[in-house]
């Protein structure tokens, strides 16, 4: 089943945020953002926000892997879904229509107001918890 790679890759990279790119190859907005996402996740300089590394995993929607399309909800190409801890956090769908370094400055951007938002989530969740008893 398509589903057991992903979720392997995605326990592999446990500590990552990873965005996972629904392409196909005949989808021309589809050559935007993958380049890019592919790019800042394989620069060592790039930094987000809460300082997690990214890794990316492509999801040909033409091929066996399309199932996947109907699990995530896919329902335009390019579609980007970001996982943190093998959860879905965040979805994108379609391609910016700025120059290529807009784009990856936008894609940037994007990442690290995701891992922001994820961190007011989780200080939010624990200043809500209370006290803890002794």
């Amino acid at each position: 089943m398509a589903l057991t790679p992903l979720a392997s890759r995605l326990s592999r990279a446990e500590g990552c945020i990873v965005p996972v790119d629904f392409y196909a190859y005949w989808c021309q907005p589809c050559k935007i953002p993958s380049p890019i996402l592919e790019q800042l996740t394989g620069d060592p300089a790039t930094e987000t926000a809460s300082r997690q590394p990214l890794d990316i995993i492509i999801i040909n929607s033409d091929t066996e892997e399309g199932e996947l399309c109907q699990r995530f909800k896919v329902r335009a190409l390019p579609t980007v879904v970001a996982f943190q801890g093998g959860k879905a956090i965040k979805t994108f769908t379609g391609a910016p229509r700025e120059r290529q370094t807009r784009i990856r400055h936008k894609m940037k951007l994007w990442i690290d107001i995701l891992l922001l938002s994820i961190l007011a989530f989780y200080l939010f969740d624990a200043s809500s918890a209370g006290p803890k008893p002794d």
